[in-house]
């Protein structure tokens, strides 16, 4: 029973030493792929081999989705007699890089674009007035993403407020298209976000409506006023 409760501690005690190491160290998701699809040690499986978790952590095979924190996977390490040949030979920087994979198996993939709008439609709007509406850009990947530039392809809708440049992993950056027709009727254009992610490219559809602002309008009483006969030097009646 006391060795018992002494390897336990012994366990908890190297999950704790696990997380403290691995707090202060920067995930990388792509070496994490890498090293999930590695043997780490000669003769050993490596953690995406079909006997062990597969190739995909999402399936959660053997309960892979357990190692999606660095204490995790140091746990199984200590308490699995299958992951025992692990043991001391995985580092709290490869402990961290596998657990940012396992968590999020997308982040390999490098910088990915999401869209709060994937089209604006801005209604009708008077000629010489304006109307704003904001996007805002979340890398939804595992890169950094850089936006190399913003642009309208029609005058009619400009790009104001833009702070997108570089945007880390699960960061967002801003900009705003404003729509002032320069002619009445149906405007349509795109805003094109020109990026390092997949495609190169995304654009956004753009829609307007100018109309004409409403005029004045005059109608009298009467069209004609006929006061008839009058005398020199006398007011005739008021009509």
């Amino acid at each position: 029973m006391r060795r018992r409760l002494l390897a336990l501690a012994r366990v908890a005690w190297m999950g704790v030493a696990v997380l403290i190491s691995g707090a202060a160290l920067a995930q990388d998701p792509v070496n994490g792929r890498a090293l999930y699809n590695t043997a780490l040690v000669v003769g050993g499986l490596s953690c995406g081999a079909g006997s062990c978790h597969g190739p995909n952590p999402l399936l959660n095979i053997n309960r892979i989705s357990n190692g999606d924190t660095p204490g995790g996977i140091g746990f199984a390490i200590s308490t699995v007699r299958q992951m025992s040949f692990l043991r001391g030979n995985v580092s709290a920087a490869q402990l961290t890089d596998l657990a940012a994979y396992i968590a999020n198996p997308a982040a390999a993939n490098g910088a990915a674009v999401s869209l709060s709008e994937t089209a604006l439609n801005f209604g009708s709007v008077t000629l010489g007035q304006k109307s704003t509406r904001a996007i805002t850009i979340t890398n939804s990947g595992g890169g950094p993403l850089t936006v190399t530039s913003v642009s309208s392809n029609l005058s009619d809708f400009s790009v104001a407020s833009n702070t997108c440049t570089q945007v880390a992993p699960s960061a967002t950056c801003a900009f705003s298209v404003s729509f002032s027709p320069a002619l009445v009727g149906t405007r349509n254009a795109s805003v094109t976000i020109a990026h390092n992610a997949t495609g190169g490219s995304t654009a956004v559809p753009l829609t307007g409506i100018g109309t004409q602002a409403a005029q004045a309008t005059v109608a009298l009483s009467v069209a004609s006023i006929d006061f008839g006969r009058a005398f020199v030097g006398q007011i005739s009646s008021v009509r």
